[in-house]
């Protein structure tokens, strides 16, 4: 509930993407206490991509190191996202994204940060059919509903 951005981005088919920016951010101080407050959370995205959901985390936290006794809590959203996108012929079958743990901003309790989100994509050819490609999202934990 902190953020929802509609972003009409158009993927090139079926040309790969290296780290393009998605969006340049400057997070103030109130900002970044939210999404400090989101990853204690474990909040995660929600993106649909031709009527197929991709969900991920949009961070993680850790225990500040290298002194145990500490309580502070050190927390890094997810700056970069590499999708793979299966298709078969020009009909996008499956999407998967992960995320590096490498390329991530330290959200502390400075006064602001900036950073760039970016993405890539890689291109997968399948021969999975397309009308079948919602059965490999069965059993998915975030498609169950409570009955």
């Amino acid at each position: 509930k902190i953020f929802l951005i509609n972003k009409q981005t158009s993927l090139p088919t079926p040309v790969p993407v290296i780290d393009v920016v998605l969006c340049h951010r400057k997070l103030g101080h109130d900002a970044v206490e939210l999404f400090r407050q989101a990853l204690e959370q474990y909040f995660y995205y929600e993106l649909i991509c031709d009527d197929l959901p991709i969900h991920g985390f949009i961070g993680y936290t850790e225990p500040a190191e290298p002194r145990p006794e500490s309580v502070e809590t050190r927390h890094f959203l997810f700056t970069h996202f590499d999708f793979s996108i299966s298709h078969n012929e020009r009909r996008i079958i499956q999407i998967n994204v992960t995320t590096d743990r490498s390329r991530v901003v330290e959200l502390t309790d400075m006064a602001q940060v900036e950073f760039d989100f970016t993405y890539s994509v890689k291109w997968v050819n399948t021969t999975f059919p397309f009308k079948k490609r919602m059965d490999l999202y069965k059993g998915l934990w975030f498609l169950k509903t409570n009955k």
